[in-house]
């Protein structure tokens, strides 16, 4: 039986063939010469600078006026601080930067979104390789950066573009620390976070979803709780754990509604109210404390009725 099996072509192993490095159930068997295949970054780059070069060609052909949006964009370029009306200032000096190079076209204005959305598309590239393989990376590119909002957005100046840049570089920082936690990518991360509050207030949402991620994923429960023990300490961490679960969904509330109201234009100096200002920090520390203490709130439950 054993020499039927060894003799029948479909179950016969060539010694010439080998198993590439990393292959899981499943995957075939690599003919001779065959090794690791090749990066597709390359190809992707190629791509992607291409479909950025037609769609900067394409602004300078258009006859669009600026939208009501992006001319006050525009106008807050010209008079550079801090923050304006309802939208942090990473905009208005993203804008005027551009205008320094090109002047003050409407091509010009709207020129730093295509190529924003070039590097987003990279960066997503590298987070798909991170997660996934090569081939995962290339059309998660690809389609980032022909997704139909991305397409349209591509044409226009607005507070989105540079927020899912700093989204991306964010999130790449965070799948990064998950493997394998470094200073360098802490860094990173809390420069992207920066960026990404100066350019809209909602990149606060990816904190709320790192402590989501923290419900659900061992690894990021654990990255959480190593973060939060190195700035206030364990014995702090279990303090914070007595606000009881109700007094934690109304801190999450808080959060959200600040954000919504900071995006509608409401009164800065209303919104950052000492009494408000303290439910909010509370609340954050209310929020992301939750999922790090979890597993010890479970045993100490355990002994407790023990």
């Amino acid at each position: 039986m054993l020499e039927a099996i060894a003799n029948n072509p479909l179950t016969r192993f060539s010694p010439s063939a080998r198993i590439d490095p990393g292959s899981g159930p499943g995957q075939a068997l690599s003919p001779p010469g065959r090794g690791k295949a090749k990066s597709r970054l390359g190809l992707a780059v190629a791509i992607l600078a291409g479909l950025t070069l037609v769609r900067v060609i394409g602004l300078a052909a258009s006859v669009v006026d600026l939208f009501p949006d992006e001319a006050q964009y525009w106008a807050w370029s010209r008079d550079l601080a801090w923050g304006y009306f309802s939208k942090p200032p990473l905009l208005a000096w993203t804008i005027a930067a551009a205008d320094h190079v090109c002047g003050s076209a409407e091509a010009c204005i709207r020129a730093p979104a295509p190529i924003l959305y070039f590097a987003t598309s990279l960066l997503v590239y590298a987070i798909a390789a991170t997660l996934y393989d090569d081939r995962a990376a290339f059309w998660a590119s690809m389609l980032t950066a022909l997704g139909t909002g991305v397409v349209f957005s591509a044409r226009i100046i607005s507070t989105d573009v540079p927020l899912l840049l700093f989204w991306a570089l964010a999130l790449l920082a965070y799948v990064k620390l998950l493997q394998q936690p470094k200073l360098s990518w802490s860094v990173v991360l809390g420069l992207a976070l920066g960026l990404g509050l100066l350019a809209k207030y909602a990149m606060i949402y990816f904190l709320l979803g790192a402590g989501l991620a923290a419900l659900f994923e061992a690894d990021a429960r654990k990255l959480l709780a190593d973060q939060l023990d190195r700035a206030v300490g364990r014995e702090r961490i279990h303090d914070i754990d007595l606000v009881g679960p109700v007094d934690r969904a109304e801190a999450v509330f808080d959060v959200v509604d600040f954000v919504e109201d900071m995006d509608d234009g409401g009164d800065f100096h209303s919104l950052l109210s000492l009494s408000r200002a303290k439910r909010v920090i509370s609340g954050g520390a209310a929020t992301h404390t939750t999922t790090a203490s979890a597993p010890t709130m479970i045993p100490r439950c355990a002994r407790d009725k023990l």
